[in-house]
């Protein structure tokens, strides 16, 4: 190998090493929430909803959209706890715009048989963003909200994270003073992939 051949390959690993390519894929999501009226009956936007990539239907694959595609943002990361749990912080943007937010500690997995429903997490963050036209009101629960693995492929694990939430309780924060509270049923199933740590 020449000198110069030497010298190309050691500056391409350095500009690797350095962050240049890391190898490592583009975060990616898909997203189904909704939101519907709430135990009040005061949710002025039932039907709100906000998609981002398919879970597949009838047989097709599901299709997650890659951060940076089509105007989408996908911001994630899954951090192992190190005792069966991964604190999990996922938000999507579509055109600069967020759209969804979760944030908590998600157990790896729970018995299915004894917590059919899912299980209630104390310190889980749910919001969506710009629900109903024109996409100005946000929804937002911070604890009280329930978490299932409705499948076998479903759970929390190193930079991938996918469940589904339902918050009873969800808020809205844009409100006048003086107005009444309005709280919805916020529901989102959704797939964070190739998560930092």
């Amino acid at each position: 190998m020449s000198r110069s051949s030497v010298l190309f390959v050691s500056v391409a690993a350095i500009a690797c090493s350095a962050g240049g390519v890391t190898g490592k894929a583009d975060a990616q999501a898909i997203l189904d929430a909704r939101l519907d009226q709430g135990p009040d009956n005061t949710c002025a936007l039932p039907g709100s909803l906000r998609n981002v990539g398919s879970f597949g239907v009838d047989g097709d694959a599901p299709a997650p959209v890659t951060d940076g595609t089509g105007g989408t943002g996908v911001v994630c990361t899954v951090r192992d706890n190190g005792d069966a749990t991964f604190t999990i912080h996922g938000e999507t943007y579509v055109n600069g715009e967020r759209w969804f937010l979760v944030d908590g500690r998600f157990p790896a997995a729970y018995d299915k048989q004894a917590n059919p429903d899912g299980v209630a997490l104390p310190d889980l963050r749910v919001a969506l963003f710009g629900a109903g036209p024109p996409g100005a009101a946000t929804y937002a629960q911070n604890g009280g909200c329930r978490l299932a693995y409705l499948s076998d492929l479903e759970g929390a694990a190193g930079g991938r994270a996918w469940a589904t939430v339902t918050c009873p309780l969800a808020l809205r924060g844009e409100l006048d003073a003086g107005d009444p509270a309005q709280t919805c049923t916020l529901s989102a199933r959704f797939r964070f992939e190739n998560c930092g740590s």
